[in-house]
């Protein structure tokens, strides 16, 4: 059998990507119809259309249902009005431009800074970005979270596109037009001043929103979290105004609820990087404990930074992070070598998960800075924080039908899945072992995978995600192939570690490369493809899949 070097599988959307991609326009690939010979294709057209020059045969695309290569002189034609000539033609079933060239679907941020943001590495958030960055839930909806603290640079490049818009109010008019309550609420609001007007551009919110949803990918300084999602901000530390932010989110996210959509807005999370280092069983704590539970029935949830102090927050209490109400997530902090920072609080009861926030002026985290510019050494509990409210925006961004239509109909169900995702979800890390709930500091893709298994079989018990990555993920490997033996079609199963473009690569006994297949692996699809094996020669073959991380060959019997 002659060795084959090279095979590309032909995606027949080709003609409709043509003008948005990097096209050089000299080839073309026809499939033929079934019984149609090339060289009288080729005739035929020569002898109709003069229009393209002399048509050249130039080769079959090997294995393929009946697909050519032909090549044109580009100076008579563009190429999609040879595109157009050639599919007129009798016996042409799918014409494409020959090298229109794939683009690459790797989701590493172009943002300059991204490499030093060692955090977003340990948490393994490109593994999301690969099937989601933020923004819109899978039926399209704006996914808002919300940030409370002492004030935001809300010029910040980074913010550009971050910042949530309430498209109820008319700008600058001094009317109340959504009638909430405060006057010209477009981005949120500042309680301190009781100001639509963010008067403090404060070092600490601005860091805090950097690490939640600073716009990634646009080819300047970092990345968020959550590139996409939406920050509506609130300017106030004193807890009457906490306590008005959380009011106010619970309207806007109450009126979504029941309006499906048409005013308020799918505010997902709150995140609050600052606390009073009291008991839960103050009035402050009790009513800041009672503002969760009320976001949380309308589906939301606080991500809940702890105290940067060595302090076991189950034997002296913190707020929010001591509270007991269901919808908070408390956070801890992690450091560059992935262990809890000695200046961090713990709980075994009360304490979820850490997060890197790492240590300032040490091994801190990169982030945004008032006026423009940028921290490259922050960290802290409240460094932590914001990440974890972010993994969450991203969570209800993904092609999940559990979540989309559930958290509308279901908000409150919906917020304490999202929590059990990112619990359940966390890595194992001994340092937090004993002394958090989980054990473990957030990981994205774990929780990812985490909600990879509730969609397939939703249920109430806990997931086990490290035993559903040791079956289903992580580890790129064919899991069946049937039917085997076989004499036609082969249906192949796998799993795979990203989602992502790979190569199906088939060998015969003898080793030699025999057919190489294009695929890409979906996030939330079946995994499988399939394979046509009518053309092959009865024997024993090799299936691998390529995709840059270990694999391993299956055996395949074809019989005649």
């Amino acid at each position: 059998m002659k060795k084959i070097t090279t095979f590309f599988a032909l995606l027949f959307c080709f003609t409709l990507l043509a003008t948005a991609q990097n096209v050089l326009t000299t080839e073309v690939i026809v499939k033929l119809e079934k019984e149609v010979q090339p060289a009288v294709f080729l005739k035929n057209f020569n002898a109709a259309e003069k229009s393209l020059g002399t048509v050249r045969y130039k080769k079959v695309i090997p294995f393929s249902p009946n697909i050519h290569v032909f090549t044109y002189e580009s100076d008579k034609c563009d190429g999609d009005t040879a595109v157009e000539f050639l599919r007129e033609q009798d016996g042409a079933a799918v014409v494409a431009l020959g090298t229109v060239e794939a683009e690459e679907r790797g989701r590493f941020p172009d943002d300059p800074r991204y490499e030093v943001q060692w955090n977003l590495d340990r948490i393994e958030i490109d593994e999301v970005w690969e099937v989601t960055t933020g923004g819109q839930t899978a039926d399209g909806r704006e996914i808002v979270t919300a940030v409370i603290d002492g004030g935001f640079d809300l010029t910040h490049p980074e913010f550009e596109n971050s910042i949530w818009l309430n498209q109820a109010e008319i700008p600058n008019n001094g009317i109340d037009d959504d009638e909430n309550g405060y006057t010209d609420d477009l981005h949120g609001y500042n309680f301190q001043d009781d100001s639509w007007i963010h008067t403090s551009i404060a070092a600490h919110g601005t860091q805090v929103a950097g690490f939640l949803g600073a716009q990634g990918n646009n080819g300047q300084g970092m990345s968020g979290t959550s590139w996409d999602s939406k920050m509506m901000l609130f300017q106030g530390k004193a807890i009457n105004q906490i306590l008005s932010a959380y009011y106010y989110v619970y309207d806007q996210r109450k009126r979504y609820n029941e309006t499906d959509g048409a005013e308020g807005a799918f505010v997902t999370v709150i995140n609050a990087s600052i606390g009073i280092p009291d008991p839960c069983n103050t009035g402050a704590g009790q009513m800041w404990n009672e503002a969760m539970d009320s976001v949380g029935t309308v589906g939301v949830l606080t991500a809940g930074a702890t105290l940067n102090a060595n302090f076991d927050v189950d034997a002296g209490g913190d707020i929010p992070t001591g509270c007991e109400s269901d919808f908070v997530i408390s956070v801890t902090n992690t450091s560059i070598n992935d262990v809890k920072v000695d200046g961090a609080g713990f709980g075994r009861n009360t304490i979820d998960l850490g997060a890197p926030g790492g240590q300032t002026n040490a091994t801190g985290t990169y982030t945004t800075l008032p006026d423009s510019t940028f921290n490259d050494n922050w960290g802290g509990c409240s460094a932590a924080t914001p990440q974890v409210a972010g993994v969450v925006a991203l969570m209800y961004a993904l092609p999940c039908e559990s979540i989309s239509e559930r958290a509308l109909t279901h908000p409150a169900e919906t917020a304490l899945l999202m929590k059990r995702s990112i619990i359940e979800g966390a890595e194992p890390n001994n340092s937090l072992q004993n002394i958090t709930v989980s054990g473990g500091r957030l990981n994205a893709f774990r929780a990812m995978s985490w909600w990879q298994s509730y969609c397939a079989n939703p249920r109430s018990e806990e997931i086990d995600v490290e035993q559903y990555l040791a079956e289903n993920g992580r580890r790129t490997r064919i899991l069946n192939m049937y039917p085997n033996p076989t004499n036609s079609t082969v249906t192949v199963e796998y799993s795979i570690g990203n989602f992502r473009a790979f190569e199906v690569r088939v060998y015969d006994a003898l080793g030699r490369l025999v057919q190489i297949v294009k695929d890409e692996a979906v996030a939330f699809q079946p995994l499988r493809f399939e394979l046509d094996t009518e053309d092959w020669a009865e024997g024993i073959y090799y299936v691998s899949i390529v995709n840059g991380l270990d694999t391993e060959a299956s055996l395949l019997s074809v019989v005649r």
